[in-house]
């Protein structure tokens, strides 16, 4: 499955998160695939795109940041597989 999540940076907490961003990377565990990510430049926020077909292995990823970041996942399909969900 694909996810999409967004997060946003609290700003009591801008100096740790990058901080912690540059030291690590941000890079999802093991089980999580990255497909992509991009950081909003006009405020603290940005999204990535993964793959991942264990919900554990994003939580924990997302339980990781979660002291620093406010984040939303969803799962994202394409248009082949909306299709399907359009019957």
């Amino acid at each position: 499955m694909k996810f999409s999540s967004k997060y946003t940076i609290r700003p009591e907490h801008r100096n740790e998160a990058i901080r912690r961003f540059l030291e690590g990377g941000g890079l999802p565990p093991e089980g999580v695939k990255m497909l992509g990510r991009w950081h909003s430049t006009a405020d603290r926020s940005g999204y990535s795109l993964v793959e991942a077909e264990d919900a554990v292995a994003m939580a924990k990823w997302s339980h990781q940041w979660s002291d620093l970041l406010t984040i939303e996942t969803s799962i994202v399909i394409d248009d082949e597989e909306f299709v399907q969900v359009l019957g």
